[in-house]
């Protein structure tokens, strides 16, 4: 056992609007005190999605639409506190610009990366922003009855 635990199920979001994107500025720690995408963890009864779009809601206050999942991440930290993190990278649209005071740091539209921001965060954007993956979500009833949440089939 490395002592890291079980990873904890995230969603990161590229939320777009005008060409311009929002990041946070961590007030409380992982990261605290550097800009970073917005996020945060899966509820058990979620989807990827819904998730997704319910932590962009809690933290700005936007309405967005999303656009599509970008990669999947599996991030070890080491260090005071061990932490492991599978995290979902996807890009979102707002339909406005007006977020609301977040509890969980102060929010700013960006024309381009600041210099500040966490390396992790920054390198899914400069490397996977462009890209698109397909993720299929299962509800399984039982082995016999199973759905397909997001299958165009």
């Amino acid at each position: 056992m490395n002592g890291l635990g079980r990873p904890v199920v995230v969603m990161l979001g590229t939320i777009m609007f005008e060409n311009k994107f929002l990041l946070i500025n961590r007030n409380k720690e992982p990261y605290i005190g550097k800009w970073c995408l917005v996020g945060g963890k899966l509820e058990l009864d979620e989807t990827l999605q819904d998730g997704m779009l319910r932590e962009v809601k809690e933290e700005t206050g936007l309405d967005c639409s999303f656009i599509k999942f970008n990669c999947v991440e599996h991030k070890r930290m080491y260090g005071d506190k061990n932490r492991a993190f599978v995290a979902f990278y996807c890009t979102l649209k707002a339909n406005s610009s007006e977020c609301i005071e977040s509890y969980e740091g102060q929010l700013r539209w960006f024309d381009k990366m600041p210099s500040d921001m966490i390396v992790s965060d920054k390198f899914l954007v400069d490397n996977y922003f462009d890209k698109e993956i397909k993720i299929p979500e299962i509800s399984v009833i039982d082995e016999d009855d199973f759905r397909w949440l997001n299958s165009s089939e």
